[in-house]
């Protein structure tokens, strides 16, 4: 059976706006800096995520969520305080910078200790992360802020990572990683 010639030209030229069509909407998903309107915006997503969108779920189950915190316990005449987190002991608000310094410093330090954390005879081995430079920013945070802010006259510090974690339909768990105790400089 041969196809009239007009019948051609009208499947390669529905061939060519469908695949045109398919590679704009795929276009403007994957790039969403592109500048167009947002009902072109709504189409193109209508279209692409059904096909293409990656939840990640393929991979690895859903991680929990969690919160970490940065606390602190002190050493004063031979006696270790209860460990504090600083930005309470201060009374500062969840919008200063003091929660917001020591929230990023907990964070970097949770990162250098997922990277860097090891496990070696059924204990767990910070080594590496205490030569790192997140631990190094820990310490030096909570030394000042203990010394110039908090005036607490401390001979020792010990840095404490606590992980709240936030499962669905499970009751939360923390986790405390301590690090070791750091003797402080006479001022």
């Amino acid at each position: 059976m041969v196809m009239k010639s007009s019948t051609k030209i009208v499947l390669v030229v529905a061939t060519g706006i469908i695949l045109l069509t398919h590679f704009t909407l795929t276009g403007i998903y994957s790039f969403q800096g592109v500048p167009v309107s947002d009902r072109v915006r709504a189409v193109s997503n209508a279209y692409a995520i059904p096909f293409f969108h990656q939840n990640w779920k393929l991979f690895a189950p859903e991680m929990p969520n969690y919160d970490c915190f940065l606390w602190v316990r002190t050493k004063e005449n031979a006696a270790w305080s209860a460990p504090f987190r600083i930005s309470e002991k201060a009374d500062c608000g969840y919008s200063s910078k003091v929660t917001y310094m020591e929230f990023s410093i907990a964070n970097a330090l949770a990162i250098d200790l997922a990277a860097n954390m090891f496990w070696e005879n059924g204990q767990r081995n910070l080594s590496r992360v205490e030569q790192g430079l997140a631990y190094g920013r820990a310490v030096y945070y909570a030394e000042r802020m203990c010394r110039r802010h908090l005036e607490i006259p401390a001979d020792s510090l010990q840095v404490q990572l606590h992980f709240h974690f936030h499962e669905r339909g499970q009751i939360n768990q923390q986790t405390v990683i301590e690090f070791s105790k750091t003797a402080l400089k006479k001022i």
